[in-house]
């Protein structure tokens, strides 16, 4: 049997949306130790990471693991139902394992819903431990803000980082628009009102290009937390995490976008490699063809040229 208890809806509700643009379905992980979501979204760009503690919830109960596979959609639309202040369980009883309870609980009505669960193949993912080489710390909504108002003239943004300063940077189709925050001088900042940022010694300043469509979808995170924290490094995806009171966190990872040349760079090399590779079999064969014919010496077949045209042109 598995029960859960939030004493507010408006928990699940701020859950679900952070997640929903990204996730249409998705496997709760229950264990003994609390609920786990791990998923990608449908283009494998961004990566969602949801942890929410045992001990975070008012009663928890889970006999054994289970994975409840949930759509994303039913769910938030039951919640609809549920108001902010209600208090919510989720419950799978071993006699129903196919559907999830819903019970909303208040002081004038309750209401009961029951989902029907999904078998979904999610891939094991394993998020490997990183040592970032710039924590950023600062208020949520100016993250979400920021996020939105470049989104208005282009895809993309350029984060600029390091000690003093954290720059966001898109270039539209007729404008550029920066915003710079200033590292808060405060080695304390318990208010969350300004951006702090740490780094090591040896870190003077990164920066990488992102998709504002994605880092939208990650500020909605802002509904669970006053506070943002981004992670940044080289060559590795940003992460922007939110805690969720004292029950747990999300977090998201996102790759940077990569310099169109060098895609086509990268593509036009793989080809090259793939297409003198085949010239290579191609000719080793024809050798082996000449070698087996008796009016063509083998001493002439080793000196054969090796452009394939040339070799094809003689074997007509």
């Amino acid at each position: 049997m598995f029960e859960a208890t939030l004493l507010e809806a408006r928990t699940l509700k701020n859950i679900l949306e952070a997640i929903k643009d990204l996730v249409t379905q998705t496997n709760f992980e229950c264990s003994k130790n609390g609920i786990v979501i791990q998923a990608m979204d449908s283009s494998h760009v961004s990566l969602v990471n949801l942890v929410l503690r045992a001990d975070g919830f008012e009663n928890y109960r889970c006999d054994k693991s289970i994975i409840l596979g949930i759509d994303i959609k039913s769910i938030t639309q039951i919640l609809k139902c549920a108001r902010n202040d209600d208090k919510v369980t989720l419950k799978n009883m071993d006699n129903t394992k196919d559907r999830l309870n819903l019970l909303f609980e208040n002081s004038d009505k309750t209401q009961k819903f029951e989902l029907k669960l999904l078998d979904i193949d999610n891939e094991a993912l394993g998020i490997p431990q990183t040592e970032y080489a710039f924590k950023i710390k600062g208020p949520s909504h100016e993250f979400q803000k920021t996020c939105r108002n470049l989104s208005i003239f282009g895809d993309s943004v350029s984060i600029d980082v390091d000690s003093d300063s954290l720059k966001f940077t898109t270039i539209g189709e007729n404008s550029t628009v920066d915003t710079i925050f200033h590292s808060s001088s405060s080695d304390n900042n318990n208010n969350n009102e300004k951006f702090s940022i740490k780094t090591s010694s040896d870190n003077e300043a990164i920066s990488q290009t992102f998709s504002l469509k994605y880092l939208t979808f990650f500020a909605k995170g802002t509904g669970l937390s006053n506070c943002v924290k981004i992670l940044m490094s080289e060559d590795v995806p940003m992460v922007v995490q939110y805690k969720i009171e004292d029950i747990g966190y999300i977090k998201y990872y996102l790759a940077p976008k990569i310099d169109q040349e060098w895609v086509l760079f990268f593509f036009l090399y793989i080809f090259l490699l793939r297409f003198f590779s085949l010239l290579e079999i191609k000719e080793k064969n024809l050798k082996k063809k000449f070698k087996k014919r008796k009016n063509v010496h083998v001493s002439y077949v080793q000196k054969f040229p090796c452009n394939f045209t040339q070799i094809k042109f003689l074997n007509a």
